[in-house]
């Protein structure tokens, strides 16, 4: 009788084990409001090339709304394909970490993207609260600049991590960029936007173009002779800069949540990474746009990075992706993905990856921005990637 009792026990707790919470009781507006989103999401998935992407899309708006078992049919979904998503330490998915169903996902994702640990470390810096987004090489002097997300601040930093401050009052600093002796950087005061430009031997600045309306700069790309490309993650737009030109120019296209830009060495191409849409690649001339061709297995989702090297594309995909360094090696036209070559993955020094940069043959990139922390932060570690 207690055998029997205790088996009892043990199958109804694996039972209750085993069952998700209960789904939210949608209805009235709330039933409209979810309708509407699913809908929208619903509306680009059929035309995106990255279905990956809108499959974990689904699930995350579905998890926004605690309809888990729906949640957990897109999640299997995504499982089945080869895309490095990383929903195990996606906050809206908490209330069913625990559950076996999730837990296998999860493990599945995990075997299909082993780490790959190929960077070493370059050097540190002391600030861990500074949430550097971005960095930039003054190769003259030997110098690395950092941009912070939480201090509005800009810091100067030698290889060795020793750090002065450079520049301040510049709310949310995202892209940066050296080029003829001076400091391109991108600031964002609430909702507004600007390109600022300081000269380095002086720290002062030297020009701000700021255009009308809502918009968050994000990162940009300087051409040999001056133009300056922008991204405008808000606007879904790319901006343009000609040279001695007082204002910014709106480029045609659409490019949502747009993030990384990189221009080819023969500065033919210019690509841009949005989200959900991937990667475009633009006629810097004609401003003629076109997804850039690729393995239909293969995710473009969360490219933060993007750099041109050697005639191929380093990305650095983070956000909703489990951090991942790729080579995408690129047709003679540059117009297709012919091949993906994984970098570098899960790297144990990994804490919310940021951008990077292109130095000699490596790629230097920020391991550890720690923009989410409120403590317990550690210094800023630069990693070096031989290409």
């Amino acid at each position: 009788m207690i055998v029997c009792l205790l088996v009892s026990l043990l199958v109804a707790a694996s039972t209750a084990l085993a069952e998700l919470p209960a789904s939210l009781v949608l209805n009235g507006e709330g039933q409209r409001k979810f309708d509407a989103d699913m809908a929208e999401i619903e509306k680009l998935r059929t035309n995106a090339a990255d279905k990956p992407v809108m499959d974990f899309l689904m699930a995350r708006n579905r998890a926004a709304w605690k309809q888990w078992p729906d949640i957990v049919k897109w999640l299997r979904r995504v499982a089945d394909g080869a895309a490095s998503f990383d929903p195990a330490s996606d906050p809206l998915f908490k209330d069913i970490r625990e559950t076996p169903e999730f837990q296998a996902i999860v493990r599945r994702m995990d075997a299909s993207t082993p780490p790959v640990i190929r960077s070493k470390r370059a050097f540190d810096i002391a600030g861990g609260d500074l949430a550097p987004e971005s960095l930039a090489e003054d190769r003259r002097n030997k110098l690395f600049y950092f941009g912070s997300l939480r201090k509005g601040t800009v810091v100067r930093c030698t290889a060795k991590g020793a750090c002065t401050p450079f520049a301040s009052g510049l709310d949310v600093v995202i892209g940066l960029k050296i080029q003829d002796g001076h400091l391109w950087l991108l600031s964002n005061p609430g909702r507004r936007a600007a390109l600022v430009r300081f000269d380095l031997a002086t720290g002062k600045q030297t020009g701000r173009y700021e255009p009308e309306g809502e918009h968050l700069f994000n990162d940009l790309a300087l051409t040999r002779a001056g133009d300056v490309y922008i991204t405008d993650s808000r606007a879904g737009a790319v901006w343009h800069l000609a040279p001695g030109a007082a204002a910014l120019t709106r480029l045609p296209g659409l490019f949502r949540r747009c993030n990384g830009i990189t221009i080819s060495g023969d500065e033919r191409l210019l690509c841009v990474a949005a989200f959900p849409d991937g990667i475009s690649v633009m006629d810097p001339i004609t401003h003629a746009a076109s997804p850039l061709a690729r393995p239909e297995a293969l995710s473009l989702g969360g490219v933060d990075g993007l750099y041109f090297h050697r005639g191929n594309l380093i990305s650095i995909q983070t956000g909703v992706m489990v951090p991942v360094v790729k080579r995408f090696c690129l047709s003679a036209d540059g117009r297709r993905i012919t091949r993906a070559d994984v970098l570098e993955r899960r790297h144990p020094l990994y804490d919310e990856v940021a951008t990077g940069l292109i130095v000699g043959g490596n790629l230097c990139h920020m391991a550890n921005i720690q923009e989410n922390k409120t403590t317990g932060f550690r210094p800023i570690t630069v990693l070096r990637l031989a290409l």
